[in-house]
């Protein structure tokens, strides 16, 4: 069962423990949707349709569970882990380590990681079909479904 939580913007959201791991209920991702909507548009700036692409991804990669380990395979750090499955694990975990974040099933904590990739222009990589860099992507207008592929093949 998925954990209800309060984010440090002072939203609530639902999520895995690290040591657990499962898909979340339709009303949950609901929840946790609204929940980056309003830190990445009201906080970072982001656009709408930038916010729909992304969350397009991660329902996909991981229901918007930021606790959620790939294959609900808890404990295997050669997967993915987290809002967007960062593989291996280790890429996003040690990364926690090192910024003091002591759990990585929090919601902000994925943000943050986010942010680091777009203000340190890594991770994601701009290809021919989709030419936008990071920054870019975050404050594009076109369709949803252009910034889902966008982020995917990216």
């Amino acid at each position: 069962m998925a954990t209800l939580r309060t984010g440090k913007y002072g939203g609530e959201y639902y999520g895995s423990l690290f040591n657990q791991s499962q898909p979340l209920t339709q009303s949950e991702m609901e929840k946790n949707a609204i929940y980056l909507y309003q830190v990445l548009y009201y906080i970072h700036g982001w656009s709408i349709n930038a916010i729909c692409g992304l969350l397009g991804n991660m329902e996909h990669e991981s229901s918007i569970n930021p606790g959620r380990w790939q294959s609900d395979d808890v404990g295997n750090y050669n997967l993915g882990y987290g809002l967007v499955q960062w593989t291996p694990v280790t890429k996003y975990t040690d990364w926690c380590t090192q910024q003091g974040y002591s759990d990585p099933s929090e919601m902000d904590n994925n943000i943050a990681r986010i942010i680091y990739e777009v203000e340190n222009k890594i991770q994601y990589i701009a290809t021919s079909g989709y030419p936008e860099s990071f920054a870019e992507f975050t404050k594009s207008s076109q369709s949803p479904y252009y910034l889902a592929c966008a982020f995917a093949w990216n």
